[in-house]
């Protein structure tokens, strides 16, 4: 939910730099804008940051507030590119049932099942890309007292 703010932040603006608002009220009155740059700039870019965040630093910023480190299962590093392209595009499963009612309930419980009934926790999108999510340690604040 971070990343999704803040990409979306940062996409609104970029948008907005390069085409004015008027693109943002063409698409609400239901216009087609012409050209792929809107496209690109909301879909295309955010792609690229986080499979590059992924696997350049193991975390996106939102996954770095959280403590949280993307790793490959089995090196126990950061994530290939191959890997990262994998886990984004798997994200997508979580949207196909969308729009079918009861019965995308069903799906989306039955993915959630299999990602809480594994002994890793993986969630389906990090077992297709053979990835896992650690928590990291919290680091020690608290200083030691001089003896006296």
């Amino acid at each position: 939910m971070i990343d999704l703010i803040l990409f979306t932040l940062a996409t609104e603006l970029m948008v907005r730099m390069v085409y004015g608002s008027q693109v943002l009220e063409e698409l609400l009155q239901g216009n087609r804008v012409v050209g792929p740059g809107p496209f690109v700039i909301w879909n295309v870019l955010p792609a690229i940051a986080v499979i590059f965040c992924w696997s350049l630093v193991g975390a996106t910023p939102g996954k770095k507030i959280l403590r949280l480190k993307v790793l490959c299962k089995k090196r126990l590093a950061f994530p290939t590119s191959a890997q990262s392209v994998m886990r984004y595009l798997s994200y997508y499963l979580w949207f196909l049932p969308l729009g079918i009612g009861f019965l995308g309930h069903i799906v989306v419980g039955f993915l959630i099942v299999l990602g809480v009934s594994n002994k890793d926790r993986q969630l389906v999108h990090d077992r297709i890309a053979g990835t896992i999510v650690v928590r990291l340690a919290k680091k020690n604040t608290q200083r030691e007292k001089p003896k006296l």
